[in-house]
């Protein structure tokens, strides 16, 4: 098991370069959604006062758009508990950089 950080930082520097123009074609509206998702690993309740507040987002309709868009361009995906990231890599790349 301890050859398993290393193979995910590999596979990660690997993809960096993808993952940096993934990023730069998320809009400046759905990124901070994108990194609420990422933040929780499994965002829930995502229209909640709570989710909003916790994660300084605006408002929920701000967030059902952003939600659309990252649903559209597959970058999140929609579980039976709420969302998170489609790319495993991709979401840990944004935790160790964002």
């Amino acid at each position: 098991m301890e050859s398993y950080p290393i193979a995910l930082k590999n596979v990660i520097q690997t993809q960096e370069s993808s993952y940096k123009d993934t990023l730069s074609n998320i809009s400046a509206k759905q990124k901070p959604v994108l990194f609420a998702i990422v933040k929780e690993r499994e965002a829930t309740n995502v229209t909640s006062a709570k989710f909003l507040k916790d994660n300084g987002l605006s408002s929920s309709s701000s967030v059902q758009s952003a939600l659309k868009g990252l649903l559209e361009k597959d970058i999140i995906t929609r579980t039976e508990n709420g969302y998170r990231v489609y790319d495993y890599f991709f979401a840990e790349w944004l935790v160790w950089n964002y």
